[in-house]
């Protein structure tokens, strides 16, 4: 809802926001299901070698726990910006009023009152004697 709200720019800048920060949380997500093997490779429970794939692992959890968190934070920085970007945009093309023509004369005025119509220069009503405005 609060989506269709927005102007274009601004929309896309807050449904691009809402992916990076899913992005981020799939990845730390998935950096939480990777299996970390022994350091060491095993003959009838006595270590004899470093296990190759364990700093492996190790190199993709640090991987998709660093481009998670970076997504999330580039996700949340422009969630945090899109009112403010949606406030710019508002200022900035505003349609600005017409200028102000001092030829234009009023043809004449009605008094709210009584609903008769008195001439253009007229302070108050020449029915009824309320200030027009």
């Amino acid at each position: 809802m609060f989506a269709r709200v927005l102007k274009p720019k601004v929309r896309s800048l807050f449904v691009q926001s809402v992916v990076l920060i899913i992005i981020g949380a799939i990845l730390i997500g998935w950096s939480q299901s990777i299996h970390i093997p022994s350091a060491y490779n095993t003959f009838l429970g006595i270590p004899y070698d470093v296990n190759p794939t364990f700093e492996s692992s190790l190199y993709e959890i640090l991987a998709l726990v660093v481009f998670g968190v970076l997504f999330l934070g580039f996700g949340l920085g422009e969630l945090a910006i899109t009112p403010y970007v949606y406030l710019l945009e508002k200022r900035l093309f505003q349609i600005p009023p017409p200028p102000f023509n001092p030829s234009f004369r009023k043809t004449a005025s009605f008094c709210r009152y009584c609903g008769t119509q008195n001439t253009p220069d007229a302070v108050f009503c020449s029915k009824c004697g309320e200030k027009l405005t």
